[in-house]
């Protein structure tokens, strides 16, 4: 177990949107929380990484609790964060995004950078292109790399196919898949596109209410009265 929550509950100020979750996130494995919108997940994810505050529960990381720490620690302690919407940095370049996110892991290693280049060699063509000006899919790409370059122990992603078309997507889903065999990192991936989830993920927690109300393998997906009981609108 690299990362895991017990009886969580958090949200806005007084408003508690999780309520009492609880799971446990393995090394090297993909673990995708579905639902429908407004269940909490996103909440889910900046409570994990120290945008929103708990109220209740623990959180472990790497055997050790989590409380009081804020994004910047967790990010130097290892917990890559890509956000919904992507949030890169659209006045400066894929360079100096790359870089910001180096600082945040608090170093900077110029094999980072290398080996995340490697892995996007898009990015490399567009190292001096403001990141403002990139296709949907290619913020993505940068999204990611930038939390990489960061060398995480874990990474959180939230919907990352969100407005992306679907050869980008098929391309982030075999990103996530060879970024835990070759660097051996654990993803917590927040997702709505059935067919990423079921290229991707080991495992799938279904979300409802703030609370975890299933689990079980990607396979669950092929039962159309399952996905219409969780997912559909």
């Amino acid at each position: 177990m690299i990362l895991s929550a017990q009886d969580l509950t958090g949200g806005y100020g007084t408003i508690n949107v999780l309520s009492d979750l609880s799971f446990e996130l393995g090394e090297e494995e993909v673990l995708t929380v579905i639902g429908r919108n407004g269940v909490g997940k996103t909440t889910l994810m900046r409570v994990l990484t120290g945008h929103l505050p708990k109220t209740g529960g623990t959180i472990r990381f790497l055997d050790g609790d989590t409380a009081g720490m804020k994004p910047y620690a967790l990010a130097r302690a290892g917990i890559g964060y890509v956000p919904q919407g992507r949030q890169i940095f659209a006045k400066l370049t894929v360079e100096e995004n790359l870089l910001t996110g180096m600082r945040a892991a608090g170093g900077h290693d110029p094999d980072a950078m290398e080996d995340v280049l490697e892995m996007f060699p898009r990015l490399r063509e567009r190292l001096g292109q403001m990141g403002g000006t990139l296709s949907g899919g290619e913020q993505q790409q940068l999204a990611l790399a930038r939390a990489l370059c960061g060398k995480p122990k874990v990474l959180l992603l939230d919907e990352p196919s969100e407005g992306i078309q679907p050869n980008i997507v098929d391309l982030i889903g075999d990103l996530i898949t060879r970024i835990v065999k070759e660097r051996r990192l654990s993803v917590l991936l927040v997702e709505q596109n059935l067919n990423l989830i079921r290229t991707t993920a080991h495992r799938c927690l279904v979300m409802d209410k703030g609370k975890i109300v299933a689990e079980g393998p990607p396979t669950l997906l092929d039962d159309e009265e399952f996905v219409a009981r969780h997912l559909a609108i």
